[in-house]
Protein backbone atom coordinates (compact mmCIF):
# COMPACT_ATOMS: atom_id res chain seq x y z
CA UNK A 1 0.00 0.00 0.00
CA UNK A 2 1.67 3.24 -1.07
CA UNK A 3 1.19 6.65 0.50
CA UNK A 4 -1.02 9.21 -1.26
CA UNK A 5 0.73 11.60 -3.60
CA UNK A 6 0.26 15.22 -2.44
CA UNK A 7 -0.11 16.39 -6.05
CA UNK A 8 -2.95 13.95 -6.72
CA UNK A 9 -4.75 15.00 -3.54
CA UNK A 10 -4.35 18.74 -4.11
CA UNK A 11 -5.45 18.56 -7.76
CA UNK A 12 -8.58 16.60 -6.90
CA UNK A 13 -9.37 18.86 -3.93
CA UNK A 14 -9.16 21.88 -6.24
CA UNK A 15 -11.47 20.18 -8.75
CA UNK A 16 -13.95 19.17 -6.05
CA UNK A 17 -14.03 22.63 -4.50
CA UNK A 18 -14.65 24.38 -7.82
CA UNK A 19 -17.19 22.02 -9.37
CA UNK A 20 -20.47 23.38 -7.98
CA UNK A 21 -19.45 26.96 -7.25
CA UNK A 22 -19.16 28.23 -10.81
CA UNK A 23 -22.88 27.78 -11.49
CA UNK A 24 -24.31 29.01 -8.19
CA UNK A 25 -25.25 32.36 -9.72
CA UNK A 26 -26.80 30.69 -12.78
CA UNK A 27 -28.73 27.80 -11.26
CA UNK A 28 -30.82 27.26 -8.11
CA UNK A 29 -28.97 25.55 -5.29
CA UNK A 30 -30.61 22.67 -3.44
CA UNK A 31 -29.36 21.00 -0.28
CA UNK A 32 -30.41 17.52 0.82
CA UNK A 33 -29.33 15.12 3.51
CA UNK A 34 -29.40 11.44 4.42
CA UNK A 35 -28.95 9.60 7.70
CA UNK A 36 -28.52 5.82 7.57
CA UNK A 37 -28.28 3.05 10.12
CA UNK A 38 -26.89 -0.23 8.74
CA UNK A 39 -26.07 -3.58 10.26
CA UNK A 40 -23.03 -3.84 7.98
CA UNK A 41 -21.01 -1.41 5.84
CA UNK A 42 -20.06 -2.66 2.38
CA UNK A 43 -17.89 -0.51 0.10
CA UNK A 44 -17.68 -1.90 -3.46
CA UNK A 45 -18.74 -5.23 -1.96
CA UNK A 46 -15.98 -5.22 0.67
CA UNK A 47 -16.83 -5.08 4.42
CA UNK A 48 -15.44 -1.83 5.84
CA UNK A 49 -16.90 -2.31 9.34
CA UNK A 50 -17.42 -5.42 11.44
CA UNK A 51 -20.86 -4.47 12.73
CA UNK A 52 -23.37 -1.60 12.83
CA UNK A 53 -22.62 1.85 11.44
CA UNK A 54 -24.39 5.19 11.22
CA UNK A 55 -23.75 7.15 8.02
CA UNK A 56 -24.49 10.81 7.30
CA UNK A 57 -24.40 12.55 3.91
CA UNK A 58 -25.01 16.14 2.80
CA UNK A 59 -25.50 16.91 -0.91
CA UNK A 60 -25.37 20.36 -2.51
CA UNK A 61 -26.63 20.51 -6.12
CA UNK A 62 -26.40 23.38 -8.58
CA UNK A 63 -27.33 22.88 -12.23
CA UNK A 64 -25.47 19.83 -13.55
CA UNK A 65 -23.05 19.73 -10.61
CA UNK A 66 -23.30 18.06 -7.21
CA UNK A 67 -21.00 18.16 -4.21
CA UNK A 68 -21.17 15.62 -1.37
CA UNK A 69 -19.79 15.24 2.15
CA UNK A 70 -20.07 11.86 3.88
CA UNK A 71 -19.09 10.35 7.24
CA UNK A 72 -19.23 6.92 8.88
CA UNK A 73 -19.62 6.35 12.62
CA UNK A 74 -18.66 2.82 13.72
CA UNK A 75 -21.06 1.92 16.52
CA UNK A 76 -18.92 -0.92 17.90
CA UNK A 77 -15.72 1.18 17.93
CA UNK A 78 -17.64 4.30 19.14
CA UNK A 79 -15.77 6.59 16.75
CA UNK A 80 -15.89 8.18 13.31
CA UNK A 81 -13.89 5.97 10.94
CA UNK A 82 -14.43 7.65 7.56
CA UNK A 83 -14.93 11.12 6.11
CA UNK A 84 -15.27 11.71 2.36
CA UNK A 85 -15.90 14.49 -0.12
CA UNK A 86 -16.71 14.11 -3.79
CA UNK A 87 -18.24 16.05 -6.63
CA UNK A 88 -19.50 15.23 -10.09
CA UNK A 89 -20.93 16.62 -13.29
CA UNK A 90 -23.88 15.13 -15.21
CA UNK A 91 -24.88 15.77 -18.81
CA UNK A 92 -27.68 14.27 -20.89
CA UNK A 93 -25.96 13.29 -24.14
CA UNK A 94 -29.18 12.23 -25.85
CA UNK A 95 -32.74 11.26 -24.84
CA UNK A 96 -31.40 7.75 -24.25
CA UNK A 97 -28.02 8.28 -22.55
CA UNK A 98 -26.62 10.49 -19.78
CA UNK A 99 -22.95 10.87 -18.78
CA UNK A 100 -21.46 11.59 -15.35
CA UNK A 101 -17.83 12.18 -14.28
CA UNK A 102 -16.41 13.00 -10.89
CA UNK A 103 -13.59 12.92 -8.38
CA UNK A 104 -13.39 11.99 -4.71
CA UNK A 105 -11.17 12.20 -1.66
CA UNK A 106 -11.75 9.40 0.86
CA UNK A 107 -10.34 9.56 4.39
CA UNK A 108 -10.18 6.34 6.42
CA UNK A 109 -9.10 5.73 9.99
CA UNK A 110 -6.78 2.71 9.79
CA UNK A 111 -5.14 1.26 12.93
CA UNK A 112 -5.84 4.49 14.80
CA UNK A 113 -4.36 6.77 12.12
CA UNK A 114 -6.11 8.79 9.40
CA UNK A 115 -5.07 8.28 5.79
CA UNK A 116 -6.39 9.63 2.50
CA UNK A 117 -6.89 8.25 -0.98
CA UNK A 118 -7.89 9.89 -4.26
CA UNK A 119 -10.33 8.49 -6.80
CA UNK A 120 -11.74 9.42 -10.20
CA UNK A 121 -14.98 7.95 -11.51
CA UNK A 122 -17.52 8.18 -14.30
CA UNK A 123 -20.25 6.32 -16.07
CA UNK A 124 -23.33 6.20 -18.25
CA UNK A 125 -27.04 6.18 -17.36
CA UNK A 126 -29.42 4.71 -19.94
CA UNK A 127 -33.04 5.83 -20.12
CA UNK A 128 -35.56 3.00 -20.29
CA UNK A 129 -36.74 -0.03 -18.35
CA UNK A 130 -34.61 -0.77 -15.27
CA UNK A 131 -32.44 2.35 -15.93
CA UNK A 132 -29.17 0.48 -16.69
CA UNK A 133 -26.22 2.35 -15.17
CA UNK A 134 -22.54 1.59 -15.82
CA UNK A 135 -20.13 2.95 -13.20
CA UNK A 136 -16.30 2.91 -13.35
CA UNK A 137 -13.90 4.08 -10.63
CA UNK A 138 -10.12 4.12 -10.27
CA UNK A 139 -8.39 4.61 -6.93
CA UNK A 140 -4.89 6.09 -7.13
CA UNK A 141 -3.65 5.34 -3.60
CA UNK A 142 -4.99 3.06 -0.88
CA UNK A 143 -7.25 1.07 -3.20
CA UNK A 144 -4.64 1.09 -5.99
CA UNK A 145 -7.01 -0.41 -8.58
CA UNK A 146 -10.30 -0.11 -10.45
CA UNK A 147 -13.79 -1.53 -10.41
CA UNK A 148 -16.79 -1.36 -12.72
CA UNK A 149 -20.42 -1.95 -11.76
CA UNK A 150 -23.56 -2.55 -13.82
CA UNK A 151 -26.71 -1.64 -11.88
CA UNK A 152 -30.37 -2.19 -12.79
CA UNK A 153 -33.08 -0.48 -10.74
CA UNK A 154 -36.84 0.04 -10.70
CA UNK A 155 -39.21 2.06 -8.53
CA UNK A 156 -42.88 1.08 -8.25
CA UNK A 157 -45.48 3.53 -6.79
CA UNK A 158 -47.61 2.10 -3.99
CA UNK A 159 -51.08 3.57 -4.51
CA UNK A 160 -51.76 7.26 -3.83
CA UNK A 161 -49.74 7.44 -0.61
CA UNK A 162 -46.54 8.57 -2.29
CA UNK A 163 -44.74 5.48 -1.02
CA UNK A 164 -42.59 3.45 -3.41
CA UNK A 165 -41.25 -0.08 -3.62
CA UNK A 166 -37.69 0.09 -4.94
CA UNK A 167 -35.54 -2.67 -6.41
CA UNK A 168 -31.86 -2.61 -7.42
CA UNK A 169 -29.39 -5.26 -8.54
CA UNK A 170 -25.68 -4.99 -9.33
CA UNK A 171 -22.87 -6.98 -10.94
CA UNK A 172 -19.32 -5.84 -10.14
CA UNK A 173 -15.93 -6.41 -11.81
CA UNK A 174 -12.96 -5.73 -9.53
CA UNK A 175 -9.44 -5.15 -10.88
CA UNK A 176 -7.22 -5.12 -7.76
CA UNK A 177 -9.46 -2.50 -6.10
CA UNK A 178 -8.64 -3.01 -2.40
CA UNK A 179 -8.01 -6.66 -3.31
CA UNK A 180 -5.18 -8.84 -4.62
CA UNK A 181 -6.97 -10.61 -7.48
CA UNK A 182 -8.95 -9.47 -10.51
CA UNK A 183 -12.26 -10.63 -12.00
CA UNK A 184 -16.02 -10.54 -11.45
CA UNK A 185 -16.40 -10.04 -7.72
CA UNK A 186 -20.02 -10.04 -6.51
CA UNK A 187 -23.69 -9.69 -7.34
CA UNK A 188 -26.23 -8.10 -5.03
CA UNK A 189 -29.94 -7.37 -4.83
CA UNK A 190 -31.64 -4.73 -2.68
CA UNK A 191 -35.28 -4.06 -1.83
CA UNK A 192 -36.47 -0.93 -0.03
CA UNK A 193 -39.74 0.84 0.72
CA UNK A 194 -39.79 4.65 0.54
CA UNK A 195 -42.31 6.04 3.05
CA UNK A 196 -43.01 9.81 2.98
CA UNK A 197 -43.24 11.38 6.44
CA UNK A 198 -43.61 15.14 6.06
CA UNK A 199 -40.28 16.55 4.86
CA UNK A 200 -38.61 13.16 5.38
CA UNK A 201 -38.63 9.93 3.42
CA UNK A 202 -37.99 6.84 5.57
CA UNK A 203 -36.64 3.82 3.68
CA UNK A 204 -36.19 0.41 5.33
CA UNK A 205 -33.81 -1.65 3.17
CA UNK A 206 -32.65 -5.24 2.80
CA UNK A 207 -29.57 -6.03 0.69
CA UNK A 208 -28.26 -9.51 -0.13
CA UNK A 209 -24.79 -9.93 -1.65
CA UNK A 210 -23.30 -13.09 -3.08
CA UNK A 211 -19.56 -13.32 -3.69
CA UNK A 212 -18.36 -14.61 -7.05
CA UNK A 213 -14.67 -14.75 -6.08
CA UNK A 214 -13.34 -16.39 -2.93
CA UNK A 215 -12.19 -13.04 -1.51
CA UNK A 216 -15.78 -11.67 -1.67
CA UNK A 217 -18.09 -13.12 0.94
CA UNK A 218 -21.83 -13.62 1.07
CA UNK A 219 -23.42 -10.81 3.07
CA UNK A 220 -26.86 -9.77 4.31
CA UNK A 221 -27.42 -6.15 5.26
CA UNK A 222 -30.39 -4.42 6.89
CA UNK A 223 -30.76 -0.67 7.12
CA UNK A 224 -33.03 2.33 7.61
CA UNK A 225 -32.50 5.62 5.78
CA UNK A 226 -34.00 9.03 6.54
CA UNK A 227 -33.69 11.42 3.55
CA UNK A 228 -34.73 15.07 3.50
CA UNK A 229 -34.43 18.27 1.44
CA UNK A 230 -33.69 21.56 3.21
Amino acid sequence: MRRPRPLEISMLLTLLASMPLGLVAQSPVTVSGELDFKTRYLFAGIPFAADEVTQAKITVASGSFTFNAFSVYDVDASEVTEGDIWGDYYRQLSPAVGLFVGAAIYSFKIAGEWDQTAEAYGGLVFTGPLTPTVYFAHDFDLGDGSHATLTLSQSVPLGMSGATLDFAGSLDYNDHYYTIDSGFSFVDFAVSVGIPAGPLTISPTVLVQRGIRDDFTDEELFGVKAAFVF
